[in-house]
């Protein structure tokens, strides 16, 4: 994607989107990852 479809493809970050996207990045192993109670943490190296 480039960065003017970004800028046009803008997503309201309600608690649905959001937990899509903690998701994604928790799938991809990235940063973050989910803990027991339903919540994500920074992952650490």
């Amino acid at each position: 994607m480039t960065l003017r479809g970004a800028i046009l493809h803008k997503e309201p970050l309600i608690r649905g989107t959001l937990k899509n996207k903690m998701d994604a990045r928790v799938s991809f192993s990235r940063s973050f990852v989910a803990c027991d109670d339903g919540r994500y943490a920074h992952r650490t190296a």
